[in-house]
């Protein structure tokens, strides 16, 4: 009896090893047909689809706007030793922006300046944010100083203080042999405010 019982004991080992034997070899036979690019294939994470990059055509600038096309590109030159920088985009539907950067002679930077010109019904307005260096805002978030365009002309344009323009008074920008002058006057004070003058030279494109 007991060797009975042994002998069935061993029979369903050997037939648990023989199952085992046989899936560790189906597995074997199933990487064999797989094959190791496959693998990598199946392990890579898929790539998105690329998408064309498709040129836009930009809207053509308003018909007030268009004239100040004469101020698009960079613009440098120096003040009292440092280094300006004024560049314009060219206008294009309503508006078009501009930025301006004054360095001392260290390199350091004394201001920033962010512009924008648009054209809003029949009038075209300039309105401008100066910046400490670290990006602190000088005007009140919802106060930028505002000027409304008084004087255009084919090379030259003149803005008056609208509204929140505090001292400032005028600004004119007017080119002449790939020079841009710029002349920003204040409001009569005591002692009064010199006007500041800018001669810029226009810079290749790049």
């Amino acid at each position: 009896m007991l060797m009975n019982t042994f002998g069935t004991a061993v029979g369903a080992l050997a037939m648990l090893a023989m199952i085992a034997i046989a899936g560790m070899l189906n597995g074997a036979e199933s990487q064999r047909s797989t094959g190791p690019g496959d693998e990598r294939a199946a392990a890579s994470p898929q790539q998105p689809a690329l998408v064309p990059v498709r040129e836009s055509t930009p809207p053509p600038a308003a018909a007030r706007l268009a004239p100040l096309s004469f101020l698009t590109g960079t613009w440098q030159g120096d003040m009292n030793g440092g280094f300006v920088e004024e560049t314009w985009s060219a206008p294009h539907g309503t508006n078009m922006l501009g930025h301006f950067r004054w360095l001392r002679p260290d390199g350091s930077a004394a201001m920033f300046e962010l512009l924008a010109i648009t054209q809003e019904d029949d009038d075209v307005r300039l309105r401008l944010r100066h910046y400490s260096p670290t990006l602190d805002a000088k005007e009140p978030l919802d106060k930028p100083q505002t000027l409304k365009l008084a004087e255009q002309s084919a090379s030259r344009a003149l803005f008056r203080a609208e509204k929140d323009a505090g001292t400032l008074d005028r600004i004119s920008y007017e080119v002449e042999n790939d020079v841009l002058h710029i002349s920003v006057e204040f409001v009569a004070s005591e002692p009064p405010r010199l006007p500041l003058r800018f001669k810029l030279q226009r810079q290749p494109s790049r």
